[in-house]
C-alpha cells in the first residue's frame, strides 16, 4: 500500500516506503478474479456482463444504476477484498446518518444554560444544555445552536451523537472540531515527550555539571550528523544562527557547543557511514542472502547504483538491508555491473569462513538489455539471476497502455487520458470535482475523502488499471458535471465506458499480483508460480467469455500471446500448466522465458503452496524432476553437516542411490476449512486431502530398511524427511479470522522436525519476487539528492544513505564498532552516543509492532473500496 503516498520512483507509485510491507502501506490482497475453479468463468462472465449493462442510458438515473451495477460486478470479481474490508469495519454501516441519535426540532424558545466544567469536548462549542429547572425531562439532551435541534446524549451524557450531528448536518464545523481535537492530542503528546528530552538536552549542555565542552560538542556532533542523514537535512542548516539560537534558549552556554561547521558534519557523517558498513558486514557474514540491484540517474546526471540484501533471521523473520549505494564508475554494461556486484558481495566474506554468502545468492534485477547480459555473466560463473516479476508483468501490461492495433480500446483510452489531463491542468475543474464529491448524497461519496483522477504513466506499474478504476469510481460525478455544463471537456461515451470497464477487469488480476509481490517484509518468492498461473488463466477466461466486447477481446488476446512468450506454458496437458526447467531457460537476447526454478523450490518449501505445484501448476514429470533436485540439495546439506561434525559415512554415500522411504507422521497442523480467495479452486480436492503422498511414482524405488538398523544413511535421512513433509497438510493463505498465514511462523514451529528442509527454507523463502526494494531506495534517496543539493559529494551521499537505511544495525553493533573510530579521550562517550542514534522506530516506522501484517493501500480504489491485507509482517 493505505493512504495516498507520493513516491518519487515512477515504478512504485503507491508502494510502502517504510517497508516495501505492504509498505506508506502496502496492499497485500490477491484478487479473487484470478480464480480458476469452475466458478471462475461464471464470475468473469458476470463481471463482464455487468460491465456491458452499466453503460445503458445517459440520464442521471441511469448513471446511478450504472454505478450500482458496477459495484456489484466488482464485488463479485474481488470478493476477498470485500470480505476483508467488511471484517475490518466490523459490519458497521459508516453512513447511517445518526441512526442511533434522537433528533427533535424544538418549536418553542428553550431555556438554556452553558455546559458544565466537565464538558471539555471541542464539540460543546456548538451546543448548550437545557436548564434542568425549566426542562427536567431534557437532562439527557443537548441543544445545537446552529440549527435549533436537540440531540440525545443518553444516560452517560455521551458526545458521540453531537459529533455525528455535526458531521452530517454541519460538516465545516465538524472538520473544525476534529482538527481541534487532533491538535490537542498532538500538543499533549509533545509535552509528554518533551519532559524527558528537555531534561536530557539541558543536562548535556550543562558542561560544568556533567560534560566538558569537548565532550558535549562530540555528543552534539553525533546527534546532528544522524539527524541530517536520516531526515535529509542540508548541512548548511546547522551553521545558521537562527538554528543555533534554539539551543541557546535552553541554555545560554550552548552557543560554544553548537557552533560546528558543515565540514565537521561531513567528516562525522563519513565516519558514521563507515560504521554502518561495518555493522552491516558483521550482520551478514555467513548468512544466506539474496539481493536486488538497480541503477538510477541523480539530479547531477551521475549514475548511482544500489544493492539490497534479503535474508531470514535466526528467529524466522524477513530482513532487508542496503549493502551498497554509490556513484557507478564507467559504463553500465553487463560485465561492469557483474564485476561491481561481485566486489560488493566479497566484502561480506570473513577470512577463514566459507563464502556461503556468495554461493547461495540469486540476484533480482529489472529487464533491461544490460541486465540480461549480467545474468549471463552470473550463470557462467556459478551464480543465479532472475528478472523482477513485476517488471516482466509490466512489459505485458503496457500493451494496454498503448492499445496499438486495437482501435476501439485506443480511442477509449485516448478520451480517458484527455479527460484526466483536463482536470489535472485546470485547478477550477479539479475543485469542482472535489466539491461535487464532498456535497454528494450518494453513499459511494458521502462522508468519504474526495479523490482526484489519476493519470497513467507508461513506466509506472499497474497505472493503467489504476487510472481506469479511479475514473470509473468518479464516473457519476463527472457525467453530472458535464451534463450541467460545469466542465468543458469530452467524456467517454457509454460504449467507451464499457470498453474501459472490461479492460480494467482484464488487467485486474495482474495488477493485484504486482501489488502483492512488491513486498519485502513477507514471503513473496513462493507466490510467483501462483501469480503466473492465475494471470494466464484470467486472460483466457476473458477471451473466451461471450460477454467480452470485441475490442477488449482483441486486446486480451494480445496480452495473453505476449504473456505466453515471457512465461512459456508446458506443451503437455493442453498447455494449461507452467513451463519448468531446472536451470535457466533463456531465449532471444539472454531473456528468460519461464519461471525461475528457485521460485518453484520456494513454492515447494511454502506449506501453503507446496500441494498446488503437483495438483495444479506442474505436470507430473516436471514435479518429479523438481522433487529430485530438492532431494539433491538436501543430500548436499546433510553431507556437509556430517563432514563438519566428523560423522562416518559409507562409501556408497558418495554416489546417487535409489530413493528409500520410511513413512513419517504429519505434524498436527490443521488446514483451514475456509479457503482464502487466493486459493479458490486451487488446493481443494474432492476427497479433501491436501497432502502430497498419493503419487507412488514420485518416490522412486522403495528400499526396505531393516528395523534393527541403528545408523541411518544420508539418503535414508533425506527421504524420511521428504516423506514426512509430503504428508503435511496444506495451509491456507488466510486463517478463518482473515489473518494472514505466515509460512515463516510455521517453519519456526516445525524447523526441528525438518532440519534439512528448514535449512533450504532459510535460503529460498528469503528471495524477493521483485526488485522493488532497490526501487524504494531511489525514492528515499531523492530526499537527499535534490537539484538544490547537486554539489553534495557522492561519498557523503553514500554515507548518509547507508546510515539512514541500516541505522538499526548500527545500534546493535555500535558498542563494538565505535571505539575504533574515536579518539582515546572520547571513547568513554560511546555508550552515551548510542542514545543519539536513530531509534529503530525512526527507521522502520512506528507502526511496526507485534501485530502481523497491518497494512492498507490506496491505489486509486474501485467503487469506493481499498485494497487491504490484514496481518502482514513488517519486520525490521
Amino acid at each position: 500500500m493505505m493512504t495516498d503516498t507520493t513516491v518519487t520512483n515512477p515504478n512504485l507509485q503507491g508502494t510502502n516506503e517504510s517497508d516495501g510491507s505492504l509498505p506508506s502501506k502496502r496492499s497485500k490482497t490477491i484478487s479473487s478474479a484470478a480464480n480458476i475453479s469452475a466458478s471462475s468463468c461464471t464470475t468473469t462472465t458476470a463481471a463482464l456482463a455487468t460491465a456491458t449493462a452499466t453503460t445503458t442510458g445517459t440520464t442521471s438515473t441511469s448513471t446511478t444504476t450504472s454505478i450500482s451495477s458496477s459495484s456489484t460486478s466488482r464485488i463479485a470479481v474481488r470478493n476477498l477484498t470485500s470480505i476483508l474490508q467488511e471484517a475490518a469495519r466490523g459490519g458497521d454501516n459508516e453512513n447511517d446518518d445518526e441512526a442511533d441519535v434522537e433528533v427533535v426540532n424544538v418549536d418553542n424558545e428553550p431555556s438554556l444554560v452553558p455546559p458544565g466544567p466537565n464538558c471539555t469536548a471541542s464539540c460543546w462549542e456548538y451546543f448548550m444544555k437545557f436548564d434542568p429547572n425549566d426542562h427536567p425531562d431534557l437532562k439527557e439532551y443537548s441543544y445545537c445552536v446552529l440549527c435549533t435541534t436537540k440531540i440525545s446524549q443518553g444516560p452517560d451524557n455521551s458526545t458521540g451523537g453531537m459529533k455525528r450531528h455535526l458531521q452530517f448536518k454541519h460538516f465545516d464545523e465538524y472538520c473544525f472540531v476534529v482538527q481541534k481535537e487532533i491538535t490537542a492530542k498532538e500538543d499533549a503528546a509533545s509535552k509528554e515527550a518533551n519532559k524527558d528530552s528537555k531534561a536530557k538536552i539541558t543536562s548535556h549542555f550543562r558542561a560544568k555539571d556533567k560534560f566538558t565542552d569537548a565532550e558535549a560538542k562530540q555528543l552534539y556532533l553525533v546527534a546532528s550528523s544522524t539527524c541530517a542523514a536520516t531526515h535529509g537535512l542540508p548541512l548548511s542548516l546547522f551553521e545558521k544562527a537562527a538554528f543555533r539560537k534554539m539551543f541557546m534558549a535552553v541554555n545560554k552556554a550552548a552557543g560554544k557547543i553548537v557552533n560546528i561547521n558543515a565540514q565537521s558534519l561531513r567528516t562525522e557523517i563519513l565516519t558514521l557511514g563507515m560504521m554502518a558498513s561495518e555493522a552491516t558486514r558483521r550482520e551478514l557474514v555467513g548468512k544466506h542472502v539474496s539481493y536486488t540491484s538497480d541503477h538510477w540517474t541523480g539530479p547531477n546526471d551521475e549514475t548511482y547504483t544500489t544493492v539490497t540484501a534479503h535474508y531470514i533471521s535466526e528467529d524466522w523473520v524477513m530482513r532487508s538491508v542496503c549493502i551498497d549505494f554509490k556513484v557507478f564508475q564507467g559504463r553500465t554494461t553487463g560485465e561492469n555491473i557483474y564485476d561491481d556486484i561481485m566486489t560488493v558481495l566479497a566484502r561480506f566474506v570473513s577470512e577463514g569462513q566459507a563464502p556461503d554468502f556468495v554461493q547461495d545468492t540469486i540476484g533480482i534485477t529489472d529487464t533491461t538489455g544490460n541486465m540480461g547480459k549480467l545474468g549471463k555473466f552470473l550463470r557462467d560463473n556459478g551464480h543465479e539471476h532472475a528478472y523482477c516479476t513485476d517488471h516482466v508483468f509490466h512489459l505485458t501490461a503496457i500493451l494496454a497502455f498503448s492499445a496499438k492495433g486495437v482501435p476501439g480500446v485506443a480511442v477509449a483510452m485516448g478520451k480517458l487520458r484527455a479527460m484526466i489531463g483536463y482536470f489535472e491542468h485546470s485547478t477550477q475543474a479539479m475543485a469542482k470535482l472535489l466539491h461535487a464529491q464532498a456535497t454528494s448524497d450518494s453513499p459511494e461519496y458521502k462522508g468519504k475523502r474526495p479523490r482526484k483522477l489519476l493519470q497513467d504513466v507508461v513506466t509506472r506499474w499497474w497505472s493503467t488499471f489504476r487510472a481506469i478504476r479511479q475514473a470509473r469510481f468518479l464516473r457519476r460525478i463527472i457525467q453530472s458535471l458535464h451534463a450541467l455544463g460545469t466542465i468543458d471537456c469530452e467524456v467517454p461515451t457509454d460504449a467507451e465506458w464499457t470498453i474501459l470497464h472490461q479492460t480494467e477487469i482484464a488487467l485486474e488480476t495482474m495488477a493485484s499480483f504486482q501489488e502483492t509481490l512488491e513486498g519485502e517484509k513477507y514471503v513473496t518468492s513462493s507466490l510467483v508460480p501462483i501469480a503466473v498461473f492465475q494471470v494466464r488463466k484470467h486472460f483466457m477466461a476473458v477471451t473466451q467469455n461471450s460477454e467480452t466486447v470485441e475490442p477488449v477481446k482483441a486486446l486480451t488476446v494480445k496480452l495473453l500471446d505476449n504473456f505466453d512468450k515471457r512465461y512459456v506454458p508446458t506443451a503437455d496437458d493442453g498447455g494449461s500448466k507452467l513451463g519448468f526447467k531446472w536451470g535457466a531457460s533463456v531465449g532471444r537476447c539472454n531473456r528468460y522465458n519461464t519461471v525461475h526454478h528457485y521460485f518453484f523450490v520456494a513454492a515447494y518449501l511454502d506449506p501453503r503452496v507446496k500441494s498446488l505445484l503437483k495438483k495444479k501448476f506442474m505436470i507430473k514429470a516436471d514435479y518429479k524432476i523438481l522433487r529430485q533436485e530438492i532431494r539433491k540439495l538436501m543430500i548436499t546439506k546433510e553431507t556437509k553437516r556430517r563432514e563438519l561434525e566428523g560423522l562416518a559415512m559409507d562409501e556408497s554415500e558418495t554416489q546417487e542411490a535409489t530413493t528409500s522411504l520410511e513413512p513419517g507422521e504429519a505434524p498436527t497442523t490443521a488446514a483451514s476449512e475456509k479457503r482464502a480467495a487466493m486459493f479458490d479452486g486451487l488446493a481443494d480436492d474432492e476427497d479433501g486431502d491436501n497432502s502430497d503422498d498419493d503419487d507412488e511414482e514420485e518416490t522412486g524405488e522403495i528400499v526396505l530398511v531393516a528395523a534393527t538398523t541403528t545408523k541411518k544413511t544420508i539418503h535414508q535421512t533425506v527421504d524420511k524427511e521428504l516423506a514426512k513433509y509430503d504428508k503435511v497438510q496444506a495451509l491456507p493463505l488466510y486463517n478463518p479470522d482473515g489473518s494472514y498465514v505466515n509460512p515463516l511462523d510455521w517453519w519456526k514451529k516445525h524447523a526441528a522436525s525438518f532440519e534439512l528442509l528448514a535449512a533450504l527454507a532459510f535460503v529460498y523463502l528469503a528471495i524477493p519476487a521483485t526488485s522493488a526494494p532497490s526501487e524504494r531506495i531511489w525514492s528515499r534517496a531523492a530526499i537527499i539528492l535534490t537539484c538544490k543539493r547537486s554539489k553534495l559529494k557522492p561519498e557523503v551521499a553514500q554515507s548518509m544513505m547507508l546510515l539512514k537505511e541500516n541505522a538499526h544495525l548500527v545500534r546493535i553493533h555500535y558498542s563494538q564498532i565505535a571505539p575504533a573510530y574515536r579518539n582515546k579521550d572520547l571513547q568513554h562517550l560511546v555508550s552515551i552516543e548510542l542514545d543519539f542514534l536513530p531509534e529503530i522506530s525512526d527507521v522502520i516506522g512506528e507502526e511496526d509492532d507485534d501485530n502481523l501484517y497491518q497494512g492498507e493501500m490506496d491505489v486509486g480504489q474501485h467503487d469506493g473500496d481499498t485494497f487491504s491485507l490484514s496481518n502482514t509482517r513488517r519486520a525490521g
